[in-house]
């Protein structure tokens, strides 16, 4: 025997069953025999209008006070934060608030981009490991550097240090939403508003969480800035760490330097840059050679090995270092990339032109104006800019491309895979100043800054643990995570003062999806 709730979408009342399965000698399945019991009222109570209501079911409807919440997704990540230790490890950091932070971090995860200002009225429909109102902007300024420090080290000693990958991401920016192949924006560094860089630090496998982070308003552009980040992670007691850096580091200076001093890298390699045009232009036009073609990601690719010369000129030195290390340069092709590569290239171009017939240039897109256009000034006509014929031919050739350099990984899919984790820590934070109110960190205190961005860094530790387990391959699918959420979150708890926690009947593909996750037992 349960009891089942049934919303009429029409009048909104939600009427409640008493359904009985038995088993039909003659059909040989199973069956079902519902008996219309009573309705919720708006309380949550339930008016019996039912007459053939069972000892039991009448037992159940006198508990006071009966309520019906969201439990099925909540349910899940509370089982994954038990297993990585994340709920504990909080509430020896943070034992006043540690449920309340739970909670906000779980509507993070499951309502996708929906902004911090209605968890109130989502909290109210879920049941959570904290069931009062919080205060949102008290409990960011309550999260102290010295228990985020002392939360990282209690997360460093459940995770594998071995292999570490260390990734850089930016946010806070109107141009962080990445697409889904190309590494790299031509006109990336147009937004006026202040950025700030985290480094995420992730342990190896087979967990692969990030365990450690470290945010800056600075661009990792240089190995100064490279080494910083490393002191300031404390990575001596790590073993084997290697960097995944966007086009922003991408240098034959910084190269040099990552070769001389061994440090392993992932790179990204802009392709409208003097480096990736000249790789692209050695390279046989891939629609005419027998390239690989990886189906998964609908894409090309092809693999060069070289040896980089990183020898460099000292001053005050009379010996002069040199030296070779193998790279690997994986370099991709989509066709379909290629079309959104031209419509947002023209796209630009016509934004770029009028803000200098409008004589309303930006200093930031000074480099890309003397690249693709001619500009000259008269009395009469005013300011008039010419596109570059031949500079826009040669960018047209690399539309659909995208370039990875490594030291370390010679399998161009594996490399692929592994530069867009990067996706996975752009997608959780790329609306942050949306979400949770960062719309100007100039005017956001420091300290509530922090706090945000400590509860957004704990949901992408739950979304990368569940997209790794739905999925057998490494590649970054939002949508994937986001049906499984939505599934469970129909499963409804029933709730009463005095009485232990119940659940509605759950379907078989719910019971796969917990199984998928280990959890057994329905």
């Amino acid at each position: 025997m349960a009891v089942v709730f049934q919303k009429n979408k029409k009048s909104g009342i939600t009427y409640v069953y008493e359904s009985k399965s038995f088993w039909d000698k003659e059909k040989k399945q199973s069956r079902s025999q519902r008996i219309l019991i009573g309705k919720l009222d708006e309380f949550g109570n339930i008016v019996k209008t039912g007459t053939n209501i069972s000892d039991e079911t009448a037992s159940d409807l006198s508990m006071p006070c009966l309520e019906a919440k969201s439990f099925g997704a909540t349910f899940l990540l509370n089982q994954i934060s038990a297993k990585l230790g994340i709920e504990e490890d909080l509430k020896k950091c943070f034992p006043r608030n540690y449920s309340k932070i739970l909670s906000v971090v779980y509507f993070l995860v499951m309502e996708g981009s929906s902004s911090v200002f209605r968890y109130e009225n989502w909290a109210e429909r879920h049941h959570l490991p904290y069931s009062k109102p919080i205060v949102i902007e008290k409990l960011f300024s309550s999260v102290k550097r010295e228990n985020r420090i002392k939360f990282f080290h209690l997360q460093s000693l459940r995770r594998n240090r071995e292999n570490v990958t260390i990734y850089d991401a930016s946010f806070l920016s109107s141009q962080s939403e990445h697409r889904k192949h190309d590494f790299t924006n031509a006109f990336n560094k147009q937004n006026t508003m202040e950025e700030l860089t985290v480094a995420f630090a992730f342990s190896g496998k087979p967990d692969y969480l990030p365990f450690y982070y470290h945010e800056q308003t600075e661009v990792i552009s240089d190995m100064n800035m490279l080494n910083y980040i490393l002191d300031a992670m404390n990575t001596k007691g790590y073993e084997n760490v290697q960097f995944v850096l966007g086009s922003g580091f991408c240098s034959i200076e910084n190269i040099n330097a990552l070769c001389r001093e061994k440090i392993n890298f992932l790179l990204s390699v802009p392709k409208y840059g003097d480096l990736g045009t000249e790789i692209i232009s050695h390279l046989d036009d891939f629609t005419k050679v027998s390239a690989e073609y990886d189906e998964k990601l609908d894409l090309s690719f092809r693999t060069i090995e070289t040896f980089w010369d990183y020898g460099k000129d000292r001053p005050f030195r009379k010996s002069v270092p040199k030296g070779e290390n193998r790279l690997f340069i994986h370099v991709f092709y989509s066709r379909s990339i290629g079309i959104e590569d031209a419509q947002f290239f023209n796209y630009r171009m016509a934004k770029y032109q009028q803000e200098i017939e409008e004589d309303e240039m930006n200093p930031r897109h000074q480099e890309i104006y003397n690249r693709y256009f001619e500009i000259t000034k008269t009395p009469v006509k005013g300011i008039t800019a010419r596109p570059k014929k031949k500079a826009i031919e040669e960018a047209k050739k690399l539309y659909g491309y995208s370039i990875l350099i490594s030291d370390s990984e010679p399998n161009p899919v594996k490399a692929y895979n592994f530069y867009t984790n990067r996706h996975m820590i752009e997608h959780a934070f790329s609306n942050i100043k949306d979400r949770l109110n960062c719309n100007y960190p100039v005017i956001s205190s420091s300290t509530n800054l922090e706090g945000k961005i400590f509860l957004e860094y704990l949901a992408l530790i739950f979304e990368i643990y569940i997209n790794r387990t739905l999925q057998k391959d490494s590649h970054f699918n939002k949508f994937v995570m986001q049906k499984v959420l939505d599934d469970l979150d129909m499963v409804k708890s029933l709730t009463a003062s005095g009485a232990d926690l119940r659940w509605e009947k759950i379907s078989d593909n719910v019971k796969k999806n917990y199984r998928d996750f280990g959890i057994t037992g329905f």
